[in-house]
């Protein structure tokens, strides 16, 4: 591994010292290291602390005209244990009439598909790599757009190349695809799409070439009734055989009313097979309500990013998920409010979420414990969370947090807990000094989870680390 980080430093090195003579070179990244301790009970004066480090690359080389190639990389440890892992990577090069990508090792990037989503050329490749080539669009007379992508994941047999061309002409655009699988499948697909005032429709058709040539077909569509109010909705269906998946059918539809300050959205969405039809096992029917006193975090925001909120929000939701694939139905029902505001203007923000939980056959999982020897049933389930961002100073940020979930009315079984609660309390701290940030985190998670043989112990952590952003 260390010759192979060695070679990799090389081949940067030579790559820049020839991009450099002709072009602008950008190189940044990020390496963090700290210590961490996870154990019953903290013990600061014994040294019982684990070291980690990680080291991200990034590397750009512009011309004068436009970006040329790009490069990004996790290194992984950089002194510790196993020094030098080459992780995450991706490597782009550009040019004006077409676009190299090879990425891997889990990193992800983006995905080429149809948009009802019968073919696919993934975003993710957790295998060393893989490679897409697209080509862009042509100068042509009357033809918009014309687009060509092939993407290739080695392996055998789970390996596969992916084509997709597209031809956009006006309000419409028709596309072919050809997926072969390394096992030795071939898949033919057509898609189009007409964007139209009052509706927008994408189809697609594939099939497999074989002995039975199984097929799949689907469409989804956009309505926009009205400024505020947009109608979706789609299907899908695969026969047994359609490339490594089939035997599914899938069906959607929702509606979404937005004002300036509220938002209220419906969806029900279908799973079944050839045999049990569009809901034959499953369905989910949700539905949430989200109010605003300010539109500076969008909806989609208001409480991943509360501390950019200048005003409260609240969204009350619900969900209800039903499983037909056993003998008895097995329903699970999930009612949720959130809440955020500031609580001193550019100072101090909090937010809040309660959600209660009720499984009617009383298999709702909580988690798995203690080397998944344990698990925690529930029939009903209380989790309830609340979080503080603090900025007392400038640069210093203190993020409190407490989490309590309860259950009880678990299916009683070999190994399982079937009542019992979780307190999670924990606080990160952290102060910047230029580009670095210095962060400390300490907390503890405190269980009541018990069998008739075992129980949960509770554990108590802390990391303390260094990041420096260059």
């Amino acid at each position: 591994m260390m010759k192979k980080a060695l070679v990799l430093s090389l081949v940067l090195v030579f790559a820049l010292a020839g991009a450099t003579a002709m072009a602008a070179v950008n190189f940044s990244g990020s390496y963090e290291a700290g210590i961490k301790q996870d154990a019953e009970e903290l013990k600061v004066g014994w040294g019982q602390f684990e070291f980690y480090d990680e080291l991200k690359l990034n590397l750009s080389v512009e011309s004068e005209d436009a970006l040329n190639w790009e490069f990004e990389a996790d290194l992984g440890n950089l002194v510790a244990e196993e020094a030098l892992v080459f992780g995450e990577y991706k490597l782009s090069v550009y040019d004006r009439y077409f676009d190299v990508d090879v990425w891997g090792r889990g990193k992800e990037h983006t995905s080429v598909s149809d948009a009802v989503g019968l073919m696919e050329a993934a975003a993710t490749f957790a295998g060393d790599g893989k490679m897409r080539a697209t080509v862009h669009s042509l100068d042509l007379p009357v033809v918009d757009e014309i687009e060509l992508v092939v993407d290739v994941e080695p392996g055998y047999p789970d390996g596969k190349l992916v084509a997709f061309t597209e031809v956009s002409i006006l309000d419409y655009m028709v596309g072919l695809g050809f997926q072969r699988d390394f096992d030795g499948r071939n898949t033919g697909l057509v898609h189009g799409a007409v964007d139209l005032d009052f509706a927008k429709v994408d189809v697609s058709a594939g099939m497999t070439l074989g002995e039975d040539n199984p097929f799949a077909f689907g469409a989804k569509t956009e309505i926009p009734v009205m400024d505020e109010l947009t109608l979706d909705a789609g299907f899908e269906v695969r026969q047994q055989g359609y490339t490594n998946d089939g035997d599914t059918q899938k069906m959607n539809f929702g509606a979404t009313y937005t004002e300036d300050m509220f938002q209220v959205k419906g969806s029900f969405a279908g799973e079944g097979t050839m045999d049990t039809g569009f809901a034959g096992d499953k369905t989910t029917l949700a539905a949430s309500a989200a109010y605003r006193m300010s539109d500076t975090v969008g909806f989609g925001d208001l409480f991943g990013k509360y501390n950019e909120l200048d005003a409260m929000a609240v969204k009350l939701g619900a969900e209800i998920v039903t499983d037909k694939t056993d003998v008895v139905d097995e329903t699970t029902t999930t009612l949720r409010l959130d809440a955020a505001a500031p609580l001193m203007p550019d100072m101090a923000w909090g937010k809040a979420d309660v959600q209660y939980i009720m499984n009617n056959q009383n298999t709702y999982e909580i988690g798995e414990y203690n080397d998944e020897t344990i698990t925690a049933l529930a029939g009903t389930a209380l989790k309830a969370n609340a979080a503080l961002y603090v900025t007392p100073i400038e640069r210093l940020t203190l993020k409190p947090s407490v989490g309590y979930t309860m259950f009880s009315n678990g299916e009683a079984g070999v190994d399982v807990a079937t009542e019992g609660s979780i307190l999670t309390v924990k606080n990160v701290t952290e102060y910047e000094v230029g580009s670095a940030l210095l962060s400390f985190e300490l907390g503890q998670n405190m269980y009541d989870i018990e069998t008739a043989t075992d129980s949960v112990a509770n554990n108590q952590f802390a990391t303390l680390s260094v990041k420096v952003d260059f």
